[in-house]
């Protein structure tokens, strides 16, 4: 599932045919009342390797991208996992996350309880930015921290 939208030249690729736009609503302690738009899985990611789980590939057109930061959210702040200056190798970066043995960082955990958020920096081979992306959401099917209703399905989140 591509999520940035067409014209973009970057496409964040799920490895999942199971998804649909959802909107997540509620009331949290620090923020108050909100309403987010994300793209929403029925499979979970799999471990892969060690403690990691595959989560998406970034995937450019653009021949000017040459490497990107980019990092991966909850919802609500709280960086999980941050990617600094990976090259693309055929026009690709492929995230993955650590599964790691402490509850904040638990995949369960991750899953059951947020909104994930994904922002990125693409910069050019002279480190100039050419592109930059922020606030992609997605969230799994075993997300049940607040309430979640479905959308239009044929949406793109940017």
């Amino acid at each position: 599932m591509a999520v940035v939208n067409e014209e973009s030249g970057y496409q964040l690729n799920f490895p999942s045919d199971s998804a649909k736009v959802q909107k997540a609503s509620g009331t949290d302690e620090e923020i108050g009342e909100f309403e987010v738009y994300a793209v929403a899985f029925s499979d979970s990611p799999k471990l892969v390797e060690d403690s990691y789980v595959f989560l998406f590939d970034l995937v450019t057109t653009n021949p000017d991208a040459y490497k990107v930061d980019l990092g991966i959210n909850t919802y609500f702040g709280g960086q999980l996992e941050y990617l600094a200056q990976a090259e693309f190798k055929d026009g690709k970066v492929s995230v993955y996350m650590y599964n790691g043995p402490y509850q904040y960082n638990s995949l369960a955990n991750i899953i059951e309880n947020h909104v994930l958020n994904v922002d990125f920096v693409v910069y050019d081979a002279e480190d100039n930015v050419i592109e930059y992306y922020e606030n992609i959401n997605f969230m799994y099917k075993e997300f049940n921290r607040y309430d979640v209703a479905d959308i239009a399905s044929s949406c793109w989140i940017l």
